[in-house]
């Protein structure tokens, strides 16, 4: 569905050298799809690895370990020096200087080749009239991250956030706020500020609470909600004002979160855009698509082996489902995208299939080009939290508490306090597949040791430090010195080469699966790696002038890698700590 296409794409060349080599030995032409040449489990065994002998070994009569061995006999390639069969496997050694080609390539970011294809990643997608819980923090951090993945593997990308500012959840939130009319009214004289804005942001999220209490337990305050939900469709006076001035307070609310993520948006959609235009697409097809049902309009899901959904209801007030085909008719015209991603809780995948399906069968050249990335649930591992709301934990109080730890643990000015509480958050996060719940631990998030944002900012500032102290010029493009120090380089050094040179191959990985923590796993072990080396190996005092200049291009290429490799995750970085 989506396919990043590396400015050097190592293991096709492997994969054509050795079509090439089969076709040579045994006159066989083999069909490309079947040769693989992928990374191995552990660097250890290779630097790229292939079990094509066990697929054309039935073919050609033979043990696999005898073809392996043929195959690396006249296997011939301009990247690898050596090929080794082992066990009917053949591995791949590349030579030095394609390691060094590709580092020069992450330094000068050109890893993948530009595609003439755009992105749209739909993420956040908090409510007005309520605060955003630990749920939205989630699909802020992993969208932000998948977006600038997207973006930096070579796609145009546009990053869109859609928030439901109509329906039930505001029309209970004001009929709390009825309840509540005078701290209301204190809050409407308050001067603007962070901490008026948090306070109504709250104020509003316990309207919502009373709202939604009195609408489950009381039938007559049921009707009342319900028919203050059909005037604010009917867009009737009476709410008007209220509903204005509390829209606003929740998206000031929304935007100092965001400011505080430091995420921005190409744009904004809500649902008092999406409500119309979903309707008329939904009334356009009865009949065809959808059918009346009981007053309602349904989508009958069973033949595609879906389940039925209302997608407008008897009140002729368009649901969800309805709201989600107007905003798909929107994406298309402002972006014309070749891929809509959407990023929410992985108990909505359900819904999204038949979303997707009703928007397929409306717009036939939608197919697959819409997916839907479901996450997990993120649970506190340990740690209390100083401030909970009617039991929501909100996105301000995870934030409020990590930086009152960074705090406690390091001696940091307040902006610093906010990166590493941001790096603590997002690294954490992001560092679980997926589709798995995160557990997300206060302590073991703000470590200087463990696996951690604030370990690779502490890795990232030494490496800083290294390149600071020293005079000495040293060219990133100077490929043949290089491969010339590299036999002398420890194998902990020689190691470490290879593992930076897996950045693209990572990168590539984490937007094929839609997962970061390919990432977060990579940029840990290679600070790991840094970090080990840094307390044996002398960069600076290195006496032989040329090996001096490798280690601090390794320096460079790692400091280049892991500032990246943060970015991406929506982690910013400091010059020191």
């Amino acid at each position: 569905m989506i396919k990043p296409k590396l400015s050097l794409n190592i293991s096709e060349i492997i994969k054509t050298d050795l079509e090439k080599t089969i076709e040579k030995l045994y006159q066989l032409k083999l069909d490309k799809n079947k040769i693989k040449a992928s990374l191995p489990k552990d660097l250890i065994f290779a630097d790229y690895t292939s079990n094509i002998a066990f697929i054309i070994a039935q073919e050609l009569k033979k043990s696999p370990d005898k073809i392996a061995k043929e195959i690396a006999e006249n296997f011939k390639s301009k990247l690898v020096d050596k090929a080794i069969a082992e066990r009917g496997y053949l591995n791949f050694w590349l030579n030095p200087k394609v390691y060094f080609k590709v580092l020069a390539n992450s330094y000068e970011r050109k890893l993948f080749i530009k595609q003439d294809k755009t992105v749209v990643c739909e993420f956040g997608q908090p409510n007005t009239h309520k605060v955003v819980h630990i749920g939205h923090l989630y699909s802020y951090i992993l969208g932000s991250a998948l977006a600038n993945l997207t973006d930096t593997c070579g796609f145009k990308v546009k990053r869109v956030n859609y928030q439901g500012d109509i329906g039930g959840h505001i029309a209970k939130c004001i009929y709390g706020l009825l309840q509540q009319k005078q701290e209301y009214h204190k809050l409407t004289k308050l001067e603007q500020s962070q901490e008026t804005i948090i306070k109504r942001g709250l104020f509003l999220q316990n309207c919502y609470f009373i709202g939604n209490k009195l609408y489950e337990d009381k039938v007559e305050i049921k009707e009342k909600i319900n028919r203050i939900n059909q005037k604010l469709y009917n867009n009737d006076k009476e709410f008007e004002q209220i509903y204005k001035t509390t829209r606003q307070w929740s998206l000031d609310y929304i935007k100092v979160l965001e400011k505080k993520l430091n995420i921005v948006f190409d744009k904004y959609y809500f649902e008092s855009q999406t409500y119309k235009i979903g309707k008329k697409i939904v009334e356009k097809n009865i009949g065809t698509i959808f059918a009346k049902d009981q007053g309602a309009i349904i989508f009958k899901g069973e033949k595609y082996g879906l389940h039925t959904r209302v997608f407008i209801n008897k009140y002729g007030i368009p649901t969800y489902e309805a709201k989600d085909l107007g905003l798909i008719q929107l994406k298309i015209k402002d972006f014309k995208p070749d891929l809509m991603i959407i990023t929410t809780a992985k108990e909505q995948t359900e819904y999204f299939k038949v979303v997707f399906k009703t928007a397929e069968l409306i717009y036939q050249k939608l197919k697959g080009k819409i997916l839907h990335i479901g996450f997990g649930m993120v649970n506190l591992k340990s740690g209390k939290m100083s401030s909970r709301l009617n039991n929501i934990i909100t996105a301000f109080d995870v934030i409020s508490e990590t930086e009152t730890n960074i705090k406690q643990s390091y001696d940091t000015d307040d902006k610093t306090t906010e990166i590493l509480a941001n790096s603590a958050i997002k690294f954490s996060f992001l560092n679980t597949e997926s589709d798995k719940d995160v557990f997300f631990d206060f302590d073991k998030s703000i470590s200087k040791e463990g696996k951690s944002g604030p370990y690779l900012l502490y890795s990232l500032v030494r490496a800083k430090s290294i390149l600071n102290k020293t005079q000495t010029k040293y060219d990133i493009q100077d490929l043949k010195n290089l491969v010339d120090s590299y036999n002398n380089l420890t194998d902990t050094e020689k190691l470490f080469i290879r593992k930076l040179f897996l950045y693209p191959e990572t990168l590539k990985k984490s937007l094929e699966t839609f997962s970061t923590h390919h990432l977060t796993q990579y940029l840990f072990d290679i600070a790991q790696i840094f970090n080990q080396n840094y307390q044996t190996i002398p960069i600076i005092s290195t006496k032989n002038l040329q090996l001096k200049k490798t280690r601090l291009f390794l320096t460079k290429i790692f400091e280049s890698i892991l500032e990246s490799g943060l970015n991406i995750l929506g982690i910013q970085t400091v010059d020191k700590l």
